[in-house]
């Protein structure tokens, strides 16, 4: 087994600590296998599934690089057939869309957006298989 040292927001760790509770796990370790296993099964179980996704990501509203780097991103993977929506909450822009595709892209999608440089956050959640 392998070790890694991982940095959480303290409300994260608090969540987490919350469903370790709830669930019973050992500790925080058991609970991120746990986690990580679940979600590389769903995501072999879905990978060639259609799906509707709601895709979000959250910038710094001075980041202009990040926020036309994140619209490229979406508007090449739709083709430039798609409406982008935002809204600008203090300091931050939220950026959203949703999409339909195969889930395996859709993810793939949400994964090159949350890896833009000044990307703060985002989400990604399947709505809806088809």
């Amino acid at each position: 087994m392998e070790r890694i040292t991982i940095c959480l927001e303290k409300e994260l760790l608090e969540k987490l600590d919350d469903i370790i509770d709830k669930r019973h796990y050992t500790s925080r370790s058991a609970a991120l296998c746990e986690f990580l296993r679940r979600a590389s099964m769903n995501r072999k179980l879905n990978a060639d599934k259609k799906g509707l996704a709601l895709i979000s990501a959250v910038v710094p509203s001075q980041k202009e690089g990040a926020l036309s780097e994140v619209r490229k991103i979406v508007r090449n993977f739709f083709d430039n057939n798609c409406q982008i929506g935002e809204f600008l909450s203090g300091k931050s822009l939220c950026i959203y869309f949703f999409a339909q595709g195969r889930a395996d892209r859709l993810e793939e999608l949400s994964d090159r957006i949350r890896a833009v440089k000044g990307v703060r956050g985002g989400s990604f959640s399947i709505l809806e298989y088809f």
